[in-house]
């Protein structure tokens, strides 16, 4: 079954809102004449909102990725940090044993996930990034070496424990109104914050 769309207000000036429907390739914006949010704290409890929803269809991807390899996924992504946007995907990431990785690696393939990349997660240590839609959500899985995953996770369990319900709140303001502004840089760096602050021994890149 198909989510629901998924209607939130821009901020700014003018009365228009976003409606992300799912169109196939994922969740896509279609402009509607609404509301203005007048305040952080109205766009961010319009986005948990909608918690319920994507929670259940994370468990299920989750459930999927680990009939498929045999590793239980985690959230690192704004999402498990409460941090995300309407519209945004799910960050997942398992950890690999050495000589497991080439067998998970090619079941991911062999599954028609596509293979975004390899980036740097330490001085000595990669992560591999494949994709895939589900359920007209776009989700990223990161495979990662079981020590790198266990730092990780313990790492953001700590940010969701530690961050401010306030810090949260600020955080999530910025974010939005450096996408609708077009500020692509400024936000790809801002979206790494709170992961460069729990987890500073990671290389955290900005993806533009």
């Amino acid at each position: 079954m198909q989510p629901p769309p998924f209607r939130i207000d821009y901020v700014g000036s003018t009365l228009s809102s976003v409606e992300f429907a799912p169109d196939g390739l994922g969740l896509r914006e279609k402009t509607r004449t609404y509301k203005i949010f007048n305040t952080p704290e109205q766009l961010y409890a319009a986005i948990r909102s909608h918690d319920s929803g994507l929670l259940a269809t994370e468990e299920r991807v989750r459930s999927k990725i680990e009939g498929l390899t045999g590793y239980r996924a985690e959230d690192v992504g704004s999402f498990g940090l409460l941090l995300n946007l309407p519209g945004s995907d799910l960050d997942l990431a398992i950890g690999v044993l050495p000589d497991d990785q080439k067998r998970v690696l090619e079941l991911l393939h062999r599954e028609g996930m596509r293979f975004k990349g390899e980036r740097p997660t330490s001085a000595t240590t990669t992560r591999k990034v494949f994709e895939l839609d589900f359920e007209n959500l776009q989700v990223d899985i990161g495979v990662l070496p079981r020590d790198d995953f266990d730092l990780l996770v313990s790492s953001l369990k700590r940010c969701v424990a530690e961050m401010t319900d306030q810090e949260r709140v600020e955080h999530v303001w910025r974010k939005w109104n450096l996408k609708q502004e077009g500020r692509r840089e400024e936000y790809a760096q801002l979206k790494l914050e709170p992961y460069a602050r729990f987890c500073p021994s990671f290389i955290w890149t900005p993806i533009l």
